[in-house]
């Protein structure tokens, strides 16, 4: 068959757009293999410096042993993580400039975020808009089907929101004003999502930080997913706080951080951090090895716009600190999972299972953010949930109060800093 000329300029453009697309993939696969390689240098050098003794060192190189001295061992990997520095660093630049070129291929807006504006939000067509109507009658339909293969439709809108302007910095990295930013941000979405989305009932920010949890993209972002429905998780979470509000007159987590807070100063504590307005503790039902909350301290918030100015700063200071104790932790560039958990959002009345007025209040809901990282020895080893941990019931490999005592043992200036400065 003979294409004519229309059609032979289609595939090479679509060509085109496959060829540059395969190429971010290889280069965001090269980055993550120098991240690797960089961890694991470093874990080499923090392990060297801490021998005592002998000045020579036996290490394996081209997969043969050789008895070397100590110090030029040390300076030789540091002049290693130098190069992985910057091959890292050049890498996430032609990351960005094909990442531009793709999206000119496919005619789309100019990515925003990466070079004037620091704080932007990209739409991505991930779910369907809002239709509520549209739910009810799809889920009736479908009970009255077949209840065993019962669904219901999604929808909604995803998105992402850039941190910063360059691709090399973390919220550990960026300074108080520029994470600060990023909280007034989120404020204002939760605004829009309670008072201009009437189909959204659950709001859902993340950050999934590292190849350790299946992040590809390096530049500092998260996502905001704003459904139409109250996901599975938050449906029990919603129960349990109803329950635990009704029998006791107060919110769970309110509570909880009161009896926490009776446990500063002792051996049990698992308080790492706290300031005027906020903690952040280890859970006492932490399954992640060094899993963290941020917690209000001292009154009842449910959304994050109803906070002030004030408690914005203040938990601008305490989640930067705990970002920085983390990557302090092993020296490296911390993975996480991390997730604001806010009540949900009265925009859809049919999805309301309590009619109750301090239920549609939302009394029983305290906001709270959730870290969830695998690490668990080092930088390079990681908890995996698999096994009976997957099947049964998860275990824990440290113990809370530990995991808090060792966070807050760490500094909390960054190490990269401190290396500089040295």
């Amino acid at each position: 068959m003979t294409l004519n000329q229309q059609q032979k300029k289609v595939i090479d453009h679509l060509t085109q757009i496959e060829e540059v697309g395969e190429l971010i993939l290889a280069k965001q696969e090269q980055c993550v293999s120098c991240d690797r390689s960089r961890q694991k240098t470093r874990e080499a050098i923090r392990a060297l410096t801490k021998l005592d003794g002998s000045n020579k060192q036996w290490a394996c190189l081209s997969n043969q042993f050789f008895l070397l001295p100590r110090e030029p061992l040390i300076t030789a990997l540091r002049e290693d993580m130098k190069v992985y520095d910057s091959e890292i660093e050049k890498t996430r630049q032609q990351i960005k400039e094909d990442m531009q070129l793709l999206n000119e291929l496919e005619e789309k807006e100019p990515l925003k975020g990466f070079d004037l504006i620091a704080l932007s939000k990209a739409d991505i067509p991930n779910i369907a808009p809002f239709d509520p109507a549209e739910d009810v009658r799809m889920k009736q339909d479908s009970l009255k089907k077949n209840k065993l293969f019962a669904w219901t439709p999604a929808h909604g809108q995803c998105s992402v929101m850039c941190f910063h302007p360059r691709s090399d910095l973390t919220l550990a990295l960026m300074n108080q004003n520029e994470v600060l930013r990023v909280i007034q941000a989120w404020c204002k979405v939760t605004n829009e999502c309670r008072t201009k989305k009437k189909g959204c009932r659950w709001l859902q920010i993340f950050e999934n930080r590292g190849a350790a949890v299946g992040s590809s993209n390096m530049h500092p972002h998260c996502q905001i997913w704003e459904c139409g429905f109250l996901p599975s998780l938050a449906s029990r979470y919603d129960q349990n706080q109803w329950a635990y509000f009704k029998e006791h007159q107060i919110p769970l987590l309110v509570d909880y951080a009161h009896q926490e807070e009776e446990k500063l100063g002792h051996s049990d504590c698992r308080i790492v951090l706290q300031n005027e307005h906020w903690l952040v503790l280890v859970p006492w039902w932490a399954c992640w090895p060094f899993e963290t909350m941020i917690l209000p301290r001292n009154r009842h918030i449910r959304w994050l716009d109803e906070l002030t100015s004030t408690e914005q700063d203040s938990l601008t200071y305490i989640t930067r600190e705990l970002l920085i104790r983390y990557d302090n932790l092993f020296q490296t560039e911390f993975p996480y999972s991390m997730g604001w958990y806010q009540a949900p959002m009265n925009n859809v009345a049919t999805d309301l299972w309590c009619s109750a007025s301090s239920y549609r209040e939302q009394a029983h809901w305290q906001l709270h953010a959730l870290f969830q990282p695998p690490l668990l020895r080092s930088a390079t080893v990681r908890k995996f949930m698999s096994g009976f941990e997957l099947l049964a019931e998860a275990q824990r490999d440290v113990l809370p109060e530990r995991a808090a005592e060792l966070l807050r043992q760490t500094p909390a200036v960054h190490y990269t800093q401190t290396v500089k400065q040295s």
